[in-house]
């Protein structure tokens, strides 16, 4: 008795789980390709698009943007290196040094000083 029962619990269980599966493959919840087998075909094909709502970056629009970072880069360097003058020797003292390795730098701060060294006066 007690291995029929167990017997008749397995089919059961078998036939419960083959049925789950027809109605999840005609209601189109189940995977048919694996993780794996997804990722290749996702690398190995790129997702083509006929409408224009997606801007593709031409390489010359490519190679100016990679210029803009590249002086941005620059620009963030050289402001680094300006702040850590000024820290360094003060505000007059950094500002002669600024002057001479980065004047349009200096300048900008000569103006932003005068700016609000006047507007602390009144």
């Amino acid at each position: 008795m007690k291995d029929t029962s167990f017997l008749y619990s397995v089919a059961t269980l078998a036939i419960g789980s083959i049925f789950s599966i027809f109605i999840s493959l005609a209601t189109g919840t189940l995977p048919i390709s694996t993780p794996r087998e997804a990722a290749a075909l996702a690398k190995t094909t790129p997702i083509k698009k006929d409408c224009n709502c997606c801007h593709q970056t031409t390489p010359q629009e490519l190679a100016a943007s990679r210029e803009q970072l590249a002086a941005l880069r620059k620009q963030r360097v050289a402001y680094q290196k300006a702040a850590e003058l000024l820290k360094q020797y003060g505000l007059e003292e950094g500002l002669r040094h600024l002057k001479k390795s980065h004047p349009e730098i200096a300048e900008q701060l000569e103006h932003f000083t005068e700016k609000y060294t006047v507007a602390e006066e009144n």
